[in-house]
């Protein structure tokens, strides 16, 4: 056991000896879309700093809930990914996002940082199988892709990268866009936000989110 141990022969108190220190839990949010490098993880968590980014990595690794993978050929390096055993605190992150979601703000206040791919992640996990039937959906912003699929069994995952034929195709800012997702702007009322796809599959998409995110509307 490590010094920081609650000492207690107890699922919940094991479960948190592991998970329990800060940051942790949010590395593992950031993996639950697919594999991501060091330097992708670090820009996710600017206040975080790399030795402690590199140490929490390390622990995850030796619990066998991340590991290192190659990158594709042709490039060079590693990334990191969930094992099987860290897709098992998939339901736990996802009961977190739905709680804490009924708590945020309607908009990021004060020094609060945000990000298209945790808003993305958590509307995946609240829209379970009440996503559009149409094929996905992908936003685009600050240079980054970050998409929503809809799996054969109707159930909505969250994915980095561009899909090749989305449904709907979402560009702008990262506010604008939120504002958008989340019902607080029409997306008539914000010209910096290029919405792309058939009518009915946007406004399909819109009025799933709106619909099931605690926060979205309100």
């Amino acid at each position: 056991m490590t010094s920081r141990s609650y000492r207690q022969h107890c699922g919940v108190a094991e479960a948190l000896d592991v998970l329990g220190e800060r940051w942790t839990l949010l590395i593992l949010r950031d993996l639950l879309p697919g594999p991501q490098r060091f330097t992708d993880l670090a820009r996710r968590q600017p206040g975080m700093g790399t030795d402690l980014l590199t140490s929490r990595l390390r622990r995850l690794e030796e619990h066998d809930l991340v590991e290192r993978v190659p990158l594709p050929a042709p490039a060079n390096g590693s990334m990191y990914q969930l094992t099987e055993r860290g897709d098992d605190v998939r339901p736990v992150l996802a009961a977190l996002a739905r709680l804490g979601a009924t708590w945020l703000p309607t908009t990021p206040t004060g020094r609060r940082r945000y990000d298209a791919s945790w808003a993305l992640t958590t509307i995946a996990e609240h829209l379970g199988d009440r996503a559009p039937t149409a094929l996905g959906l992908t936003v685009t912003c600050d240079g980054h892709h970050h998409s929503l699929v809809v799996a054969d069994d109707g159930t909505t995952s969250s994915v980095y990268g561009d899909l090749l034929d989305p449904a709907v195709r979402i560009e702008g800012p990262t506010r604008n866009i939120l504002a958008v997702l989340f019902g607080r702007v029409a997306r008539s009322e914000e010209p910096d936000v290029q919405i792309t796809g058939d009518d009915a599959d946007i406004d399909a998409w819109l009025d799933a989110i709106a619909h099931a995110v605690p926060f979205a509307t309100r």
